[in-house]
């Protein structure tokens, strides 16, 4: 949004006040997440992992929280290291049936970044 700056200067024996006003504008970046589609058995671990970049030049983000969820349960948050990748190691339990799951990457946004959310990937469990 838009920040008033003003800038003064009282002045002193040699040189008069002053002051100065300006306008500050600060924007939010938008955000895109990327994520491939796993498979696995049941009782194995795959790696769910997610991808979180800046759309303004492609840039990946580090130190940003991603959450990932199953068929809309939550089941963990990563951080995003050096090179805007989050991994969660996940063990794929015994309830969940086989076939094609939906797999959703979300983040939240901060005040550098909007939110992306319901990036969507599958895991089909064998």
């Amino acid at each position: 949004g838009a920040h008033t700056l003003t800038a003064s200067f009282a002045g002193d024996g040699s040189h008069n006040p002053s002051s100065l006003n300006g306008t500050l504008t600060t924007t939010i970046e938008s955000t895109k997440i990327t994520a491939s589609s796993v498979s696995g058995a049941v009782g194995s671990v795959v790696k769910l992992i997610g991808k979180l970049k800046r759309n303004s030049d492609g840039k990946y983000l580090a130190g940003k929280t991603l959450s990932i969820s199953v068929d809309g349960m939550d089941v963990g948050t990563v951080v995003t290291d050096a090179n805007g990748v989050g991994t969660l190691s996940y063990t794929i339990p015994s309830g969940l049936a086989v076939g094609v799951h939906t797999v959703s990457y979300a983040f939240a946004g901060d005040t550098q970044y909007s939110a992306s959310a319901n990036t969507t990937t599958t895991l089909t469990v064998k």
